[in-house]
């Protein structure tokens, strides 16, 4: 899911990924970017990507979840959109995602898009991560929950 919520007081984005193999993923980087719809002065239609700069787009060792976060940006095509605008224009998120396999020494990657279909307007995602003092778990049954 991608997330429209507040973070600091200023509209933004969330999605979550998780590290579901059973080794670490070090190095990990994240980019993002929305597909929109765009009009040239000469009248030209398209739809163009334009990044998205995450507050943290990467993870020195990416063991378990992590939640990006996008806050927008006055320059941002997206700036001043609501939900409703933003799926009716069929705005588009594309993430990619790599990094290494620190058991396996190779790399790893992954993308995926977020459609329409997928966005919510919510607080935050639901809290899937538990600590007993000496290690953590994920409950991925709540992977695609949110509250509020």
């Amino acid at each position: 899911k991608v997330l429209f919520t507040k973070f600091d007081g200023k509209p933004a984005i969330m999605f979550r990924l998780a590290n579901g193999r059973d080794t670490h993923i070090v190095d990990a980087k994240i980019q993002i970017s929305a597909l929109v719809p765009y009009e040239s002065q000469e009248g030209l239609k398209m739809r163009r990507f334009y990044k998205l700069n995450l507050l943290s787009d990467n993870n020195p060792v990416f063991a378990l979840s992590w939640t990006a976060i996008y806050v927008i940006q006055e320059d941002c095509p997206l700036y001043n959109l609501t939900l409703e605008q933003m799926k009716e224009q069929d705005v588009l998120f594309s993430v990619s995602f790599t990094g290494i396999d620190d058991v396996l020494s190779q790399s790893v990657h992954a993308n995926y898009s977020f459609r329409k279909e997928t966005f919510v307007q919510a607080k935050k995602f639901k809290d899937i991560l538990s600590t007993d003092k000496i290690s953590y778990t994920l409950d991925m049954t709540h992977f695609h929950e949110v509250e509020g």
